[in-house]
């Protein structure tokens, strides 16, 4: 009886072994999978993210000057990539850029929320995709956490946003 036991006893401690291997070949292969997708998901700006402002491609450079104008972009904006960013069908060249918004988080959610209310929690990460605030990329948990109480931005990108005619 006592070899019955000796015997179970290698017999239990070899399944275990050999358990646990299989358990970390598992984990292995799984990790390798993971470092796999994680090289093959294009870069954020191969996504080619955008909003869709529906207006006139007239009301969309009056949205860049006037953003310009009052600071909240620099002069040196990239146009093309500005109205791509606002929805206009012409691709830019270069997709390794963003919109540097000149003032803070708050004043980013304020211009979002007027121009594009209806986007849902989408709206943040599109914006956090395609803006920096003051040079610092943003993230769209730290945008969508954000409280928008400025009124003077907040009536300013609202008055903006009422001054665009939809595209016909």
């Amino acid at each position: 009886m006592e070899q019955f036991y000796n015997i179970l006893t290698i017999f239990l401690v070899a399944s275990g072994v050999v358990i646990i291997s299989l358990f970390v070949i598992r984990w292995r292969e799984y990790q390798d999978k993971k470092r796999e997708q994680k090289k093959n998901v294009k870069s954020k700006k191969e996504q080619h993210l955008q909003f869709s402002l529906v207006c006139t491609s007239d009301n969309r450079k009056r949205v860049y000057d006037l953003l310009i104008s009052n600071a909240y972009l620099p002069k040196d904006t990239d146009e093309t990539f500005f109205n791509w960013v606002f929805g206009a069908a012409t691709r830019p060249q270069n997709f390794d850029q963003y919109l540097d918004f000149q003032g803070n988080k708050e004043g980013l959610c304020n211009m979002v929320n007027a121009f594009f209310p209806d986007n849902g929690a989408r709206k943040w990460v599109i914006a956090a995709h395609c803006f920096l605030v003051q040079g610092e990329h943003v993230t769209n948990g730290q945008l969508g956490k954000v409280r928008c109480k400025n009124s003077e931005t907040k009536n300013f990108f609202k008055t903006l946003k009422s001054s665009i005619r939809p595209q016909s």
